[in-house]
């Protein structure tokens, strides 16, 4: 089962999601299928757009399983992983998250750990640092500004950031959420601004909110390092120079599948060949 956001201001994770599943799935198949108990089962995917919300997510899941008879299902997490824990435990399907903090003890079929998120929003702003002036040298301390959309996702990694950035002797001048109806992303920069950063964070935020406050970055005129979980390079780069994205350093927690530094031959450029 597939049950990710396929529409909204998340789809943008979970789109691509598909693809990916499919070159797994295809993999897999042309071996004869999965090897289980010294059978091979075909894999076949089903999906179901829960638009990252809990309600729809609850709708998918009981469709996949009692529609389709999913046995695993593949998903981004956060608010949609709360939602579905308990009917996914009772019907014991396995729910893959990518939020490794959706793991509890109360949750014995949810798994994660295909993505290290919020552990990688950990390591950011130790990383930012590498690019400024050293706090000694100013006579202050280094100024972290952080937002992301008020949902799990947001509030539990970007507790995990900011929590990092003080332990890394940042000052945290701004540590807030926006609305998850959030259209309007101006006001939102320049509260940000107004604090003066060195640094400004989008944490998790979701690939069309980022978007959006990178071009009011650029419209407001913010000079400072930028840095996120994902950085969404192919949309931002329509609404931003790419010489502003580079001046801002644009730092975020995922390498290129298509980086030469991987080598040939990589399991990384195979993909990139069956993706392209």
């Amino acid at each position: 089962g597939f049950l990710c956001a396929l529409t909204g201001p998340d789809a943008g994770w979970g789109l691509p999601g598909i693809t990916g599943n499919m070159i797994f799935i295809d993999a897999v198949n042309k071996t004869g299928g999965l090897l289980v108990g010294g059978v091979r089962y075909p894999l076949a995917q089903y999906e179901f757009d829960d638009e990252a919300i809990a309600s729809k997510a609850l709708q998918g899941a009981r469709e996949l399983v009692l529609e389709h008879d999913v046995r695993f299902i593949s998903a981004i997490g956060g608010n949609p992983c709360d939602a579905v824990h308990p009917f996914l435990s009772d019907s014991k399907v396995v729910y893959a998250s990518l939020i490794s903090a959706d793991i509890k003890p109360d949750r014995p079929y949810c798994i994660a750990g295909g993505d290290v998120t919020p552990r990688i929003d950990m390591l950011r702003p130790m990383v930012v640092k590498w690019f400024l002036p050293r706090p000694e040298d100013l006579g202050r301390p280094l100024r972290w500004a952080v937002t992301s959309q008020d949902d799990t996702i947001g509030r539990c990694c970007q507790a995990w950031e900011v929590g990092c950035a003080i332990a890394e002797g940042w000052e945290i001048v701004y540590d807030k959420h926006y609305s998850i109806e959030t259209t309007d992303f101006a006001p939102v920069v320049t509260a940000m601004m107004a604090t003066n950063p060195d640094a400004i964070s989008f944490n998790l935020s979701y690939p069309t909110f980022q978007c959006l406050l990178w071009e009011q970055c650029y419209l407001q005129g913010y000079e400072g390092i930028i840095s996120q979980n994902y950085i969404d390079w192919e949309a931002n780069l329509q609404k931003i120079p790419a010489q502003y994205a580079a001046d801002r350093m644009g730092i975020d927690a995922f390498p290129r599948m298509d980086d030469p530094w991987f080598g040939s031959p990589s399991w990384q450029l195979s993909f990139t060949n069956i993706w392209d």
